[in-house]
């Protein structure tokens, strides 16, 4: 981020946090409907003005018992949002048909094989609200290019929702606390512009409840790390809160910023803290690469038997060809046993030929 972008990420932030108020709506991308119900299936689908949200919410809520909203807004890329939660799903196919309920503000998808390859979804999401009895149950995020399947509920979609009543709308649910919370702040990290970074970062960095700084920190790392990058960096290194900085760890692993391997390297040397070195270290074998691999061997001989153990488990997170021989080296000549017998239960949980060849040469005391 440029010195001067990150100036006015904190000048933004900061009469956010002293103003309470939203930025201009100039510094919100506006749009038209960027998507529109074709993509909701097996409901009962109605059309509605959205020009004024909150008017339209209210009457909605009026006049239904339970129904689900949704509309779109513009995203901070073309990947924002969550439907799918398949391991190997990093955003770049596309995630299925989605299934709305009440369990789950993120959901598994039931892949289609008529599902069309879109190569390049537009940069929006779609926010779905469910209410019940008048007031809201649900907030949850999807993709543009996830169907959702409507399971039979009605639905009223909103057409022309301006961004900033969005943004604002949500940062009031966000800030409100309780069981919305997680998917409001979500809903706000991907919405595009620097006033919904802004907020994010503010979110993250003031003095906020924990619970609202962790969720931020992680959607930081999440959706919007490239800008967010130096605020996660500098919660990482230095917040007072132990967990805020495990958190802030954890969002620099998720970010994929090239800069997150040195920060993790430092963090997992330096930090006060052990659980946050430990999680450090965890995280860094996932981060493969020459460096990361000699930072985890480093702190095999660490003084604390817990950043061993964490650096064992790190090991244990690399790539089988890389891992599976060091975990073998340290099971056989580590003068910890608690290293030693570490590394031997993830050896016996990577399922490597290599690992039980071992396993019973000790079980057959050869």
């Amino acid at each position: 981020m440029s010195s001067s972008r990150a100036l006015w990420v904190r000048v933004v932030g900061l009469a956010l946090l002293l103003g309470g108020g939203m930025v201009a709506d100039a510094a919100i991308p506006q749009a038209g409907p960027l998507l529109g119900p074709d993509g909701i299936e097996n409901g009962s689908v109605s059309r509605s003005s959205g020009s004024d949200l909150p008017a339209a919410l209210q009457r909605i809520r009026r006049n239904a018992d339970v129904i689900w909203v949704g509309y779109s807004v513009p995203a901070v890329s073309a990947d924002s949002g969550m439907c799918c939660m398949h391991e190997d799903d990093h955003g770049d196919r596309v995630c299925g048909v989605c299934s709305l309920d009440r369990e789950r503000n993120f959901h598994w998808n039931t892949a289609r094989e008529d599902d069309a390859v879109v190569l390049e979804p537009p940069a929006a999401i779609r926010v779905m609200l469910r209410f019940e009895g008048g007031e809201l149950d649900r907030v949850a995020t999807f993709k543009s290019s996830c169907t959702i399947d409507a399971t039979g509920q009605n639905v009223t979609w909103l057409d022309d929702v301006a961004a900033a009543e969005s943004l604002a709308w949500l940062v009031d649910v966000a800030e409100t606390g309780g069981e919305h919370e997680d998917g409001a702040v979500a809903a706000v990290a991907m919405h595009a512009g620097p006033a919904a970074l802004a907020r994010v970062v503010g979110w993250a960095e003031g003095r906020h409840p924990r619970k609202l700084r962790e969720q931020a920190i992680f959607w930081l790392g999440a959706e919007r790390s490239q800008e967010g990058w130096s605020t996660i960096a500098r919660l990482a290194r230095s917040d007072p809160d132990d967990t805020i900085r495990d958190r802030a760890v954890f969002a620099a692993h998720i970010s994929e910023q090239p800069e997150a391997v040195d920060l993790l390297i430092q963090i997992a040397r330096q930090d006060e803290s052990i659980p946050t070195r430990r999680s450090a270290l965890m995280w860094l074998g996932h981060r493969a690469g020459e460096r990361a691999t000699a930072a985890l061997e480093n702190a095999l001989d660490d003084p604390d038997t817990e950043i061993k153990r964490a650096a064992v488990f790190g090991l244990s997170q690399l790539p089988v060809d890389e891992g599976v021989p060091l975990l073998i080296r340290i099971a056989r000549t580590h003068d910890n046993p608690e290293v030693r017998k570490q590394a031997l239960f993830w050896l016996g949980q990577s399922g490597d030929p290599r690992a039980l060849d071992l396993i019973e040469e000790i079980l057959l005391g050869g």
